[in-house]
């Protein structure tokens, strides 16, 4: 393992620099502030981190977290904030200010320092923004935005709104609240899969493209995640482990204690968005990993009412974007939904026993625990096995000519379902004449072995056929058949096999190449 630094979001640090948004506002004046929006260990503070190292010398950048009200009142938010200013580099912050006397209360004299920090042009970001609201902070934050858009100058400084609590801030700037229109909203993600494979590669770990597929079954693209892998001392011993087997179980040992912790429980501060029903709603998704579960089964398993499961698709698809739907393609059926995050249906999976509120699993019988360890790499290799999948699938969308794919696309007429589909579409972007257009059409699997490309090639023929005769069916049989077998790793020899089968082999290590990325470990510039 090499030294942990900040990887990607390079475009995200331009967008917040240069007042871009992803979700554009319908007006053209002036924003002095910004709200960022992102799962809790998605990387929003270290994010905030780096564009202050970035910052020029003489930029103040001030980084404060509201504290809870149950714990902390607007009086001690004050004086934190001060404290925070000082840390920040700002000589004599209180200098700055009016006296505390002439404000009526400590929310009032909050929001005028977060002003005069603005009026000497730093940049001040407001952590855990949900608990604005709870600390009476609302109208007036409002009326320093209000301010700084109009008043301020072009040199004065950026408000900066963080939070993870997603539906709570969201809360705060619908139409009929007060912050409604008052700042440029970014949405931060997980990382794409380039920047996944570029940090894996730098730590060493996709030298090894069988345990990358593990993490990235485990983790998917969150940050934190990959992180404590590689630096937290609870998971050290697992980089000196050679073998394989032993290397997994020792992996998942370490999860589970991970997952015991009350912050990282699935229904600990991880996911502290998450009301009863959509709790509910998720678990059953994710308990039907492999298609999906219909809406209308899914209402009946759980006891929702039609408005309970309203809320909790919007909430777990559009807010917090863990699910899908997956509905059969091209047809008018009854739609599905799946999760499509990695990191989600791996604690629901592959760890059940934990998922339960206030499980506890400690001083277990030694039989007991290697059994349950049994079970859970059973269930991790039947998930490492969708990963790959949607692995795939994420891998052929970042080539130039893709214009969409999607992985586990199914038909209700046909058994099984095509690994991953893939597309370039003229009509939707610009595509040079030299570009043929093609239709990529994927297996994986996770033992190169088992790849049958007859019994493959088959299979998709029959899926496109069955498309019916729509004008999208048509052009896509039309276009010429691009056939790829994916798995971990292949040997020369299943490589020379397949492609006279008319099949193209794809690994990880080849899609990390494609993506100019190296997979052996980087190393050090000798000094000699």
């Amino acid at each position: 393992m090499t030294d942990w630094r900040f990887y990607g979001r390079g475009e995200i640090i331009i967008r917040l620099r240069h007042n871009l948004a992803y979700d554009e506002l319908p007006t053209n004046r002036r924003f002095a502030a910004k709200r960022i929006m992102g799962r809790r260990g998605v990387g929003k503070t270290h994010l905030l981190n780096e564009m202050a190292r970035l910052a020029p010398a003489d930029l103040p950048f001030i980084v404060y977290e509201l504290a809870n009200p149950a714990v902390a009142d607007a009086e001690t938010a004050c004086a934190r904030l001060l404290k925070a200013a000082e840390m920040a580099g700002i000589a004599d912050p209180v200098a700055l200010l009016p006296k505390r006397s002439q404000w009526d209360n400590d929310q009032s004299w909050f929001c005028e320092i977060v002003k005069a920090f603005l009026r000497a042009g730093a940049v001040v970001v407001l952590d855990e923004f949900h608990h604005a609201h709870n600390l009476g902070l609302v109208s007036g934050i409002k009326l320093v935005i209000d301010g700084a858009d109009q008043n301020y100058g072009t040199a004065s400084g950026t408000l900066v709104m963080m939070g993870s609590h997603q539906q709570q801030v969201l809360r705060m700037f619908r139409s009929d609240q007060p912050l409604y229109q008052r700042a440029l909203p970014v949405q931060l993600g997980q990382w794409r899969l380039p920047t996944v494979m570029e940090m894996a590669a730098e730590q060493g770990i996709l030298a090894d493209p069988h345990r990358f597929l593990t993490l990235w079954c485990a983790y998917g693209g969150m940050p934190r995640n990959w992180k404590r892998y590689c630096t937290d001392r609870d998971y050290s011993h697992l980089h000196g482990i050679k073998d394989t087997a032993e290397w997994r179980q020792a992996f998942l040992t370490a999860e589970a204690q991970t997952l015991l912790d009350a912050e990282e429980r699935f229904d600990g501060r991880s996911f502290i968005e998450l009301a009863g029903k959509e709790r509910d709603v998720l678990l059953w998704i994710g308990r039907n990993a492999r298609r999906g579960i219909r809406h209308n089964r899914l209402a009946d398993a759980v006891k929702a009412t039609r408005a309970e499961m309203e809320q909790a698709y919007h909430v777990l698809r559009n807010h917090l974007q863990l699910v899908e739907d997956t509905g059969p393609w091209m047809t008018k059926a009854m739609p599905r939904w799946r999760i499509t995050d990695n990191n989600t249906l791996f604690r629901i999976n592959v760890f059940p026993e934990l998922v339960v509120k206030g499980a506890r699993r400690k001083g277990l019988d030694v039989d007991i625990a290697r059994a349950i360890n049994d079970q859970r790499l059973f269930r991790l290799q039947e998930l490492e096995g969708l990963a790959l999948e949607r692995l795939t699938a994420d891998w052929l969308v970042e080539q130039d000519d893709i214009t969409w794919s999607h992985a586990g696309v199914w038909r209700p007429d046909m058994e099984g379902d095509i690994d991953a589909l893939a597309v370039n579409d003229p009509n939707t972007v610009h595509i040079p004449d030299e570009w043929i257009p093609r239709v990529w059409l994927a297996s994986a699997k996770r033992d190169a072995a088992r790849h049958q490309p007859t019994e493959v090639a088959d299979h998709q023929d029959r899926f496109l056929a069955a498309l019916g005769n729509s004008d999208e069916a048509v052009r896509m049989r039309e276009r010429e058949r691009h056939r790829l077998l994916v798995s971990p790793e292949f040997s020369d020899e299943q490589r020379e096999r397949h492609a006279q089968a008319g099949f193209a082999c794809m690994d990880i290590h080849d899609m990390a190449r494609s993506c100019g990325i190296k997979p052996e470990p980087y190393s050090s510039p000798s000094p000699f």
